[in-house]
């Protein structure tokens, strides 16, 4: 996504998107171990499991958005490799469930300084990436289209407290609610033609004052009624012809 979506004052082509080990060094790294980080408003305060996925996103301001990052609230280390999370209901008064898929476990090696050579200052963290689906309502028999990618630091322990979710809608789920939108377009700007048993639009004139011709008064009634464009009259009020 764009990267101004995420408060970088950045043109347009420049998008924001950061590999796993980007989200760890740059972002869930200085957060636990409570250094400012600059960028750090790319990451919203917010629990992704206080409501829909959806409603997550509006709320937040990332109602178009594909992605979005998340610090939610602290906890422990997940010992389960497919995790829960359960969400509370959202405006339609329903809640569901973040169910695991799977977890990796990865080892990063930081270094500061020296050019990472001999010299260079060196940290290992050992992070684990969960991968979750969305599931609205009790029934888990459908996914929404809905992912969530939780990260956190699990060696050093001491680390393992902060936790960064980047919540993001998948590329067909996507799709399908833009033929949706195409679909509602298209039927509001329908034209249905009349039935046969409806009237058409007229082909005459309904005043017919357009096609009288008023005499001067003399010699009794002189109305006559005349062709448009034409000089022969096609009725003339004793049965003659007015020509």
């Amino acid at each position: 996504m764009e990267a101004y979506r995420f408060g970088f004052n950045l043109p347009p082509a420049n998008k924001f998107d950061p590999t796993d080990a980007d989200i760890v060094a740059h972002y869930l790294l200085p957060r636990a171990v409570g250094f400012p980080n600059p960028y750090g408003h790319a990451i919203i305060d917010a629990d992704p499991c206080s409501c829909p996925p959806w409603e997550f996103m509006r709320r937040h301001g990332h109602a178009d958005s594909d992605h979005a990052f998340f610090f939610g609230r602290p906890r422990g280390p997940e010992p389960r490799k497919r995790a829960v999370r359960a969400v509370d209901p959202g405006e339609d008064g329903v809640g569901g469930t973040w169910n695991g898929q799977r977890s990796e476990a990865t080892r990063l090696v930081l270094s500061h300084g020296g050019g990472g050579g001999p010299g260079a200052a060196r940290l290992e963290v050992t992070y684990k990436r969960h991968s979750l689906s969305y599931y609205h309502g009790p029934q888990k028999s459908k996914t929404s289209g809905w992912v969530m990618h939780d990260y956190q630091i699990v060696d050093p322990p001491h680390l393992s407290g902060t936790v960064l979710y980047r919540v993001r809608i998948t590329d067909r789920r996507k799709q399908q609610q833009q033929q949706q939108a195409d679909a509602v377009t298209v039927a509001g700007h329908q034209v249905v033609p009349p039935g046969p048993d409806q009237p058409g639009p007229s082909n005459y004139c309904e005043d017919l004052s357009c096609y009288m011709y008023h005499g001067d008064g003399s010699g009794g009634d002189d109305d006559y009624f005349f062709n448009v464009g034409d000089d022969n009259s096609f009725e003339c009020p004793d049965g003659g012809n007015g020509g």
